[in-house]
């Protein structure tokens, strides 16, 4: 019998084996088995010793990297798995699928004699400057599968008019003298808003907090980046920053920061910015001009795209919107779908899909 089980990570077991997906527990007794990393984002892996010391990891060249930059800690038991690459434990197959969410970040698809389960990790349904979409798993049993945006507010532009948006409100400043800062995840969106900058002006932007230790691993992995500089070295029109650290501060204290002369443009580049809610928190209370919604995730009609041509017989929602994507899935597609909450736990067999 094999139980899947979601507690702060993805748990696969059986009496022979135990698999565990992005746990996020620091408890040895939740790391005991046989750990597979989807990417180097903090929600998705454990900051643990005893993950990093005695636990058998895979994960991407590229996550091993990433995570290693973040937690000043080293791997001591760690298989590197790309893209397109198979392994087995105890006799069962799991592959390695491109997940288009950040650098290195993959899926994982379980076949099992009887059955096959696939998790997605996060994922990007569209091609962005930095990375490949995401490849869909196909014809799983099983599918677990982020639902960050799984609900209808969450509707993006495409990523070719996103693009063209970001670099006209670049240029536009640029051209008046402006300083810029923009911001997003440190890990991930920053790299991509470099990359955007380049497209915009040949102004050097520098890049603050661990942004910059991120980006170099970005470039080691051959990822062009443009130039970049560190705010120690050098004084810029444009600064590149983790936007929840922006929010710590008033804008005149970053002025004063990065020696600008006058209040800094500040653009917010995140998903989130669909709720209006939130929206309206980062232009009246943070005093954000600029809130685009540029994701490194898949909105709602992509979500549903990927599961539709998935086509599993059994969906599970994890992470975000859980309970409102399981109802779209079920609406839209006519698909059994459940919403994954600490401690579920159900028997997975064919008989019972």
């Amino acid at each position: 019998m094999t139980i899947l089980l979601y507690d702060r990570g993805l748990y696969i077991e059986n009496k022979k084996l135990k698999l565990i997906f992005d746990p996020t527990s620091n408890r040895s007794s939740h790391l005991t088995g046989t750990v597979f990393i989807t990417h180097g984002h903090g929600d998705h892996v454990s900051n643990s010793r005893y993950l990093f010391n005695n636990v058998n990891v895979y994960l991407s060249r590229a996550s091993r990297k990433l995570i290693e930059v973040r937690s000043g800690r080293k791997f001591k038991k760690v298989t590197e798995i790309e893209a397109g690459k198979v392994v087995d434990v105890e006799n069962v197959s799991i592959k390695a699928y491109n997940a288009g969410h950040i650098l290195g970040s993959l899926q994982f698809r379980v076949d099992f004699p009887d059955f096959s389960l696939g998790y997605t990790g996060d994922i990007n349904v569209e091609d962005t400057l930095l990375h490949e979409k995401c490849s869909i798993m196909e014809d799983v049993d099983y599918l677990v599968i982020e639902s960050t945006y799984g609900s209808e507010e969450y509707v993006f532009p495409p990523r070719s008019e996103a693009y063209t948006d970001i670099v006209n409100w670049i240029e536009k400043w640029v051209l008046k003298g402006v300083p810029l800062i923009l911001g997003g995840f440190a890990l991930g969106k920053c790299q991509e808003l470099l990359k955007i900058i380049q497209k915009a002006t040949d102004v050097t932007p520098v890049v603050y907090s661990k942004v910059y230790s991120y980006s170099k691993v970005y470039v080691e992995e051959g990822v062009d980046l443009g130039r970049f500089e560190t705010p120690s070295t050098t004084k810029s029109q444009i600064v590149v920053m983790p936007h929840l650290e922006y929010f710590k501060r008033p804008k005149s204290y970053w002025r004063r920061l990065f020696g600008f002369k006058e209040n800094p443009k500040v653009g917010v580049f995140t998903g989130m910015v669909m709720n209006y809610k939130i929206y309206s928190k980062l232009l009246n209370e943070y005093k954000v001009d600029f809130a685009y919604p540029l994701s490194s995730h898949a909105d709602v009609a992509g979500l549903l795209e990927y599961v539709e041509k998935a086509n599993p017989k059994k969906v599970f929602t994890l992470y975000g919107k859980t309970v409102r994507f399981a109802r779209l899935i079920k609406a839209k597609l006519g698909i059994e779908a459940i919403p994954l909450r600490k401690g579920f736990r159900e028997v997975l067999d064919r008989d019972n899909i």
